[in-house]
């Protein structure tokens, strides 16, 4: 656990990139979802459509290691992104679109280039080293932490 302790980042969302949908703690460390659409201005930065945030911090290189807490949760998406994906109108969720993720959807993990993999929760630190490892290989751009 210490050699995976020497790489933990700390991680804060981005206020300026969450969904009108959701609501950030005051120190940019939790989010949930509310009933009502806030009213905020439409920056480019601000995803219109669909209920994402992104991390405030975006890294190059080398090796990150955070936590996120998921329990009790049915429906979650996990993930980076470039920071050139578009953030208005319809995402899909893919490489080509600048998105590496894994979720849970309907007891279901995926990963977001081949859908459902596996209906047990024993998958998802495989998925998830997965895409940590196909991370590795996307040094040359600056990606950021999505949550949906």
């Amino acid at each position: 656990m210490k050699f995976v302790q020497q790489f933990a980042v700390d991680v804060t969302l981005d206020p300026d990139t969450a969904h009108p949908n959701l609501i950030l703690s005051d120190d940019g460390k939790q989010v949930k979802h509310g009933d009502v659409k806030k009213k905020l201005p439409d920056n480019p930065e601000r995803f219109s459509t669909y209920v994402n945030v992104l991390g405030q911090q975006s890294f190059s290189s080398g090796r990150f290691y955070f936590e996120v807490q998921v329990k009790g949760k049915t429906k979650w998406t996990l993930g980076v992104a470039r920071e050139s994906i578009n953030r208005k109108g319809i995402i899909n969720l893919n490489p080509q679109n600048g998105f590496w993720t894994v979720g849970l959807r309907n007891s279901c993990w995926w990963r977001s280039e081949l859908g459902n993999v596996s209906a047990g929760s024993q998958q998802f630190s495989s998925q998830l080293d997965y895409l940590l490892q196909l991370l590795l290989l996307l040094c040359s751009a600056r990606f950021h932490l999505l949550i949906t």
